[in-house]
């Protein structure tokens, strides 16, 4: 799993007493186990190595430079793996912190490309993660009142809300400009980011101790028709007298071309204990 450094930010003062920056703080608090790391915060980064998802993808030698370090860091110059381990690793880093916040408090930030800054340390890993501010959120949200609300009627617009933010504004330019530098078709790329959003709302609510719930709110964001639709591939086995999900991946992220163990949730490898056909417990 991609690692995370923890890194103090600087928020901006429009946001600094924002609802949403509140959350992500005990969003921060809650996501501590294991490598798991769910932080962020609202504002404006300062300091080096920060770029929003916007300036990213339309900055070349910057993504060129990311993408060279990150392969350095897993000893490859595969651009197929490459690319593909990184935009997995970028997925996940942005998706975590807005999961939980998602599951925690019902709140969901705005994923659009100009409102989601990240800092890449010197391997190329997403390191830290910052929003603007502005979110989604219910009708009976203490902080609905704010003005970086957006207020919306139920919790399956709260679903489409984050499908469209993230999938529908942030997704195209990210593989547009990931596309020719991991040689992968687009239909891949979108693949792993059903993948990112599946694995997310799970590992997620794993941690948290909301499974069920993270998994129906899971099947609800990549419900179709949607920016981005999908199967989420969860599975339950028994073991040991214990009821436990997991999942197989739309896509291969390519992580064994790297001359190690295949992913647990690795599309290619089928053995009838992870499909759920040795326990006959059938899929999700």
């Amino acid at each position: 799993m991609t690692r995370h450094l923890r890194i103090k930010g600087v928020r901006d003062r429009r946001t600094t007493g924002s609802p949403l920056a509140a959350t992500l703080e005990r969003v921060s608090e809650a996501g501590s186990w294991g490598e798991i790391r769910l932080f962020g915060y609202a504002g404006s980064p300062a300091g080096p190595g920060w770029s929003t998802a916007a300036e990213l993808c339309s900055d070349a030698p910057v993504l060129d430079d990311l993408l060279r370090c990150f392969g350095r860091e897993h000893g490859t110059e595969i651009p197929q793996v490459t690319g593909s381990l990184f935009l997995k690793g970028y997925l996940w880093r942005v998706l975590a912190p807005v999961v939980a916040a998602f599951l925690l408090e019902r709140r969901v930030p705005d994923l659009g490309p100009g409102s989601v800054a990240l800092r890449f340390d010197g391997r190329g890993f997403p390191a830290d993660l910052a929003v603007d501010g502005t979110f989604a959120a219910l009708p009976d949200d203490p902080g609905a009142g704010h003005p970086s609300a957006l207020v919306v009627a139920s919790e399956e617009d709260l679903s489409r809300y984050l499908g469209e933010r993230f999938a529908g504004a942030h997704l195209p330019g990210l593989l547009a400009a990931l596309r020719p530098r991991a040689r992968r078709g687009l239909g891949a790329l979108r693949e792993m980011a059903v993948d990112a959003v599946a694995d997310a709302f799970l590992i997620v609510g794993q941690g948290l101790g909301r499974e069920e719930e993270a998994v129906g709110l899971a099947e609800g964001v990549l419900a179709g028709p949607s920016p981005l639709s999908g199967s989420t591939n969860y599975f339950v086995v028994e073991r040991g007298g214990r009821r436990e999900t997991g999942r197989v991946r739309n896509a291969c992220c390519l992580y064994y071309r790297l001359e190690r163990d295949a992913c647990l949730t690795c599309p290619r490898d089928v053995r009838a204990e992870k499909t759920g056909e040795a326990s006959g417990v059938g899929s999700r």
